[in-house]
């Protein structure tokens, strides 16, 4: 019998950093907009969960996730979307 898979949304992004020396990770709760750069500059990650400003900020109904390269935008979607880019690209990588 296979196990069911137990899944749970979070409230709100978190992150887990680790400094350079790799020391022990420090956690991050309830972030609303996570970027990651890149050692080469114009490569980074955006992940956001909010739109507009002032009175228009609110929350997204789904995570916001960017891919730049090179400064160019080569993806924009959900966090599901994402993933099944990734699994699909691994099953024909397997093919």
């Amino acid at each position: 019998m296979e196990k069911e898979k137990k899944t749970f949304k979070m409230k709100y992004l978190g992150v887990n950093i680790q400094n350079r020396f790799g020391r022990a990770l420090k956690e991050v709760k309830n972030v609303g907009f996570v970027s990651v750069l890149f050692r080469t500059p114009g490569n980074r990650i955006i992940i956001d969960d909010f739109t507009g400003a002032g009175d228009t900020y609110r929350k997204l109904e789904f995570t916001h996730i960017r891919v730049y390269e090179n400064d160019e935008q080569i993806f924009v979607g959900t966090e599901e979307s994402l993933i099944e880019i990734l699994k699909n690209y691994q099953r024909n990588a397997k093919a």
